[in-house]
């Protein structure tokens, strides 16, 4: 009796050696597979604008500087000091959101459907394409609101327990929270453009309109330097920069090259460096441009190629690489109201799409069908053009 006892405890031991060693095999292989779907999220892309800015993986207990470009993947951490300033593109269409100094965000989720940004304090201005396809989603979450957009340019703002949102153009939707964090669907509120909308735990949103002259303002001008309410009297183009107000009236120079001598006060035009480098003819991807003085600009050119362009703000403005009509390696030159202007040598490279395999064609006829002579402005042709 004693020995069939032994027999079924082994017995016993066995089957339960087996599950335990199953499981482990199961829970081994489950962070393997997570790490296969987390390779393949699309990453955030972060650029210093000011320094300095840091980022912390959500794997890292310590943040390191971002020198120039960095990456970012979901949980991870982004702070920028009191002077610092970063640009953002985020999946799945490249939403641009700007950074503003002394703030702190989570990149909270990125995926094929798109992607959210929790602020935790600071500032923050984003760019969301209206072009975002059905189920695709931007969302911007701090303790106090969560808010979707579909296609729109709007400010955030978190300090303390207050949310400022301020909204230029589009619609956004905002869910308030409650003391424990959940989302008040019933509570909903539709955010219209040039409105702004305060929200704290426990209160009702407060939605007023949009005052340049208040104390959110200044960022909102920042970012919005073709805004027509902050120069009323003054028509501008959309991507025109709306010039420094200063008390002497400044005569217009007869001769463009030379800077008005009332305009001393304003920061030079200066180009830095562009993002990226490289692309290929024909992408729909954001071309950004880094410099100081950039909401000067009124004109900006691809070799000979003027090229509609957005400024998001000072030290940074972007185009579409749609824009460009050509393959080759180009300058890049940023002209300003008064005429002066700044060159980045052999900035940017564009390469040739390849022919579609079943279409039949070379190169040589794509190249044909896509590019015909750019105008120098001076009347001649493009001394790149064969």
């Amino acid at each position: 009796m004693i020995k069939l006892s032994k027999n079924l405890l082994l017995v016993v031991f066995a089957i339960l050696l087996v599950i335990v060693s199953l499981l482990f095999y199961i829970t081994r292989e489950q962070p393997e597979n997570n790490s296969e779907t987390e390779s393949k999220d699309i990453f955030f892309e972060i650029t210093t604008v000011d320094s300095d800015v840091f980022v912390k993986g959500n794997k890292n207990d310590n943040f390191t500087k971002v020198s120039t470009t960095s990456k970012a993947d979901s949980g991870s951490v982004l702070k920028t000091s009191i002077s610092g300033g970063a640009l953002v593109v985020s999946p799945p269409n490249d939403s641009l959101t700007v950074v503003g100094p002394d703030t702190e965000m989570t990149f909270a989720l990125s995926d094929q459907s798109g992607s959210m940004l929790k602020l935790q304090s600071g500032k923050l201005w984003s760019r969301v394409e209206k072009s975002l396809e059905q189920g695709e989603f931007y969302e911007i979450e701090t303790d106090e609101v969560l808010a979707s957009v579909r296609g729109t340019s709007f400010g955030t703002e978190r300090f303390g327990t207050t949310t400022l949102l301020s909204l230029t153009e589009g619609e956004i939707i905002l869910f308030p929270k409650d003391s424990d964090g959940k989302i008040l669907d019933n509570e909903k509120v539709i955010l219209k453009a040039l409105q702004k909308a305060t929200l704290i735990v426990g209160e009702k949103v407060r939605i007023e309109n949009i005052n340049p002259k208040s104390a959110e303002g200044e960022w909102l001008i920042k970012n919005n330097p073709s805004f027509k309410a902050f120069e009323p009297e003054n028509k501008t183009t959309p991507n025109q920069a709306i010039p420094t107000t200063n008390s002497t009236t400044s005569t217009p120079t007869q001769n463009p090259a030379s800077p008005s001598p009332n305009n001393q006060g304003t920061i030079t035009l200066k180009l830095i460096h562009i993002n990226p480098a490289e692309v290929t003819l024909g992408d729909s991807k954001n071309i950004l441009v880094y410099g100081e003085g950039l909401s000067q600009v009124n004109k900006l050119l691809v070799g000979f190629q003027e090229v509609e362009f957005f400024v998001l703000n000072t030290t940074s403005l972007y185009f579409k690489n749609s824009e460009i009509l050509k393959d080759g390696v180009f300058d890049i030159t940023a002209v300003s109201q008064g005429g002066t202007s700044s060159t980045l040598n052999n900035a940017i490279t564009v390469n040739e799409r390849a022919p579609e395999p079943d279409q039949g064609t070379t190169p040589e006829t794509m190249r044909g069908s896509n590019s015909a002579p750019i105008q120098d402005p001076n009347g001649g042709n493009d001394p790149t053009v064969n």
